[in-house]
């Protein structure tokens, strides 16, 4: 299988010879750039001690310096990348716009274009979706991309939990410094991420018909094993059979084609939705926003929700960008960055970002103030769908809906999968909340606005689900086994 990375492949890769590593013409530092470096390696570990601690004794003593750094090389050797340029984690902001493509203001905010779609491409399961048989050699089509251009790693927490977000683009690298909540500066060894996202911004297939694809924008969520903090020769009474259990099951989810913040936020809360259920976590993610309302949050799904909402943008404040989690605490957004349409006017500040989109939007990504991200109540879910008549439902229908998204026809899901805590807490925090169910277009427009400013709306009718339960039953038993509605 591809995705095992053998011990041979390893040694192999991290121990090539001098000739075949990536190498620079040597030019004698300036004494500032001297000091600089003795800063950047102030918390870094001797690669040669570590290396002896783990039994690694036959690495090549490189020398050190930002952007190739051995032990950062050697861990991504687990995530079947051996880079071929420089590589670098948690850079700083400095450095990461340094090294985007774009251009700074005074303010030293980066201004970067973006020509994908801010929609997020389709979420494909692997081994549902798509086939191993196509799968694998896709996979390898896009760690040989990556390996040949420069690599950003970022490690963080997201959703309640880690993250390693590896990828081609320093201003991709920029949002996700702003859009996670925090970022994690222990050893890059010590760091065991519950998802390693691959993000090749840049990636161009010249056939996607052959992996089953429609294009090169691409999502798809996958479990593939990785070596975990072994050493790379077999020790003594150790087992090829023994040597099998150091790998784990790797969670990844490999988002290609597309540099948009909108797409990017969406495909990252899908596979939220799939890591929270895995670990058993209290924590529910939606691929949603969240309208602050006088009578509680207003929770919005629906892919087109922006677009319903362009008119009514100005009279709202959104609390949330792409994302929100429900825990026992409350709601509260999934990242901790704000997404704004841009305005000239806008002071903007050092590690801000601003997106031109291929139709001459621009939208302002900046770090958001914790503050402003505190714990609150559901007030309302709202759900746009395409075709319909306005509709309210309950409490008991709303939790049924958000789970289903049925239709009559089809099932449309809003959350990836549930754990019993988290549909416990979904259910204590809907039961005095309304729902709506809203066709997209001008006849919503009025009575959406009631909604969020607490008023009543009219022209709604109450929501029928007479004859589905049993439809219903049946979807719930298949996708959320284990779990008692």
């Amino acid at each position: 299988m591809f995705a095992q990375v053998s011990p041979a492949r390893l040694n192999s890769l991290v121990c090539r010879q001098p000739s075949q590593q990536h190498t620079r013409s040597y030019v004698e530092p300036s004494w500032k750039d001297q000091r600089r470096r003795e800063k950047n390696k102030q918390n870094l570990r001797n690669p040669t001690e570590e290396a002896e601690a783990l039994g690694e004794t036959d690495y090549v003593d490189l020398r050190e310096r930002l952007g190739q750094e051995v032990l950062l090389n050697y861990q991504l050797l687990h995530h079947n990348l051996a880079p071929q340029k420089d590589a670098y984690r948690n850079l700083h902001i400095r450095g990461l716009v340094q090294r985007a493509y774009g251009t700074t203001d005074q303010n030293k905010a980066l201004h970067v274009k973006t020509y994908s779609k801010s929609t997020p491409p389709q979420f494909l399961r692997h081994g549902k979706d798509i086939q191993s048989e196509h799968f694998d050699p896709l996979m390898e089509e896009v760690t040989d991309y990556m390996e040949s251009n420069d690599i950003f790693v970022e490690d963080a927490s997201f959703s309640g939990f880690d993250i390693r977000v590896i990828t081609d683009n320093a201003a991709s690298n920029l949002f996700f410094r702003n859009a996670l909540s925090r970022t994690r500066n222990v050893p890059v060894r010590e760091f065991t991420p519950d998802l390693v996202v691959y993000l090749p911004t840049g990636l161009q297939l010249e056939n996607p018909e052959k992996y089953q694809l429609k294009g090169s924008e691409f999502s798809i969520y996958s479990i593939m094993p990785t070596l975990v903090r072994a050493p790379l020769e077999l020790v003594e009474g150790e087992t090829p059979e023994i040597r099998a259990r150091a790998l784990r099951d790797q969670p990844i989810l490999v988002l290609a084609g597309t540099d948009h913040p909108t797409a990017i936020s969406n495909a990252l809360m899908s596979a939220a939705g799939m890591i929270n259920a895995r670990n058993q976590a209290s924590l529910l993610a939606f691929n949603a926003d969240a309208i602050e309302s006088p009578e509680g949050d207003v929770v919005v799904f629906g892919q087109d929700r922006r677009t319903a909402l362009k008119k009514v943008l100005g009279d709202v404040k959104f609390k949330s960008d792409g994302g929100v989690t429900l825990g026992g605490q409350g709601l509260t957004s999934a990242f901790n960055s704000v997404l704004s349409k841009y305005d000239p006017k806008t002071r903007l500040n050092r590690g801000d970002i601003v997106f031109e989109a291929d139709d001459k939007s621009k939208y302002h990504v900046s770090p958001r103030n914790l503050k402003e991200n505190s714990p609150s109540q559901v007030g309302k879910m709202v759900f746009f769908v395409e075709k319909g008549e306005p509709m309210e439902l309950n409490s008991e229908q709303a939790v049924q809906y958000l789970l289903s998204g049925y239709d009559g026809k089809t099932f449309k899901p809003h959350v990836e999968s549930v754990t019993q805590q988290s549909l416990e807490n979904l259910k204590k925090s809907m039961s005095n909340a309304k729902a709506f169910i809203l066709p997209t277009g001008e006849k919503s427009e009025g009575i959406f606005r009631d909604i969020v400013q607490g008023k009543k709306p009219t022209g709604v009718k109450a929501f029928d689900s007479k004859g589905v339960e049993e439809n219903l039953k049946k979807f719930f038993a298949a996708t959320y086994p284990g779990v008692s509605l």
